[in-house]
């Protein structure tokens, strides 16, 4: 799939566009999510530069060798796992990633279902914001 990816900390020269595996199925409470839209967070920036630190022993536990950045997004559930509650493949969904994970700036990502916002109504498109 393709993502736009950091593998060495720094500046914005740093995003690279890149094809990466798929993230595979989900497990446990995590969701599959094809995405439809990403933000950028200030989350996105302190971990393009190596910066970030509000997260326990953040950099021993950051996806290796590259990272997928971006901490929200929205899109459509594919898949979940065994113990995901109150989603199901189809529904349209708004949340926020983890920084020790790989973000939205995907086709596809595995998502924590209990990090989701809720499902977005039909009427509002993906590309429309959310709040106001």
């Amino acid at each position: 799939m393709k993502a736009i990816v950091v593998e060495e900390y720094g500046g914005i020269e740093q995003l690279v566009a890149k094809e990466v595996p798929n993230p595979g199925p989900p497990d446990g409470y995590d969701v599959l999510v094809k995405v439809k839209a990403c933000s950028v967070n200030p989350v996105d920036t302190k971990v393009r530069k190596g910066t970030y630190d509000d997260y326990p022993d953040y950099f021993s536990k950051v996806p290796t060798p590259f990272q997928i950045i971006g901490f929200d997004g929205a899109g459509t559930v594919e898949a979940v796992g065994s113990s995901v509650k109150g989603f199901k493949a189809g529904d349209n969904v708004f949340y926020s990633g983890s920084p020790i994970r790989h973000g939205s700036n995907a086709e596809y990502q595995l998502v924590d279902s209990r990090s989701i916002g809720g499902s977005r109504s039909r009427s509002i498109t993906s590309k429309q914001p959310r709040f106001r």
